[in-house]
């Protein structure tokens, strides 16, 4: 989009990271315990060993065991448990 384009420019004159004005994905892991995905569209599908969340024009899979909400809203989705992988790919809408 030459539109997001144009407002990491201005983030980058600005100094200041692009995904907060163009809500850009972000996911930081803590250690193997703890992901927070911010930015995310909602969620598809959860259990205790796989969620999957939309996240703009594909998917957030976070594999594990004992995976469960410890927060979740509008903005961010905060997951903890042992986690054992993330991986990005597929079609937000399937």
């Amino acid at each position: 989009m030459k539109l997001k384009g144009a407002v990491k420019k201005v983030a980058a004159g600005l100094e200041v990271p692009a995904d907060i004005l163009v809500s850009e994905l972000r996911i930081t892991l803590y250690g193997s315990y703890r992901v927070v995905v911010e930015n995310h569209s909602g969620v598809m599908d959860y259990s205790t060993t796989r969620i999957r969340l939309r996240a703009g024009d594909g998917q957030v899979h976070i594999t594990g065991s004992g995976l469960r909400f410890a927060m979740v809203d509008a903005a961010a989705a905060a997951i903890e448990g042992c986690i054992t992988g993330i991986s990005r790919g597929g079609s937000g809408y399937e």
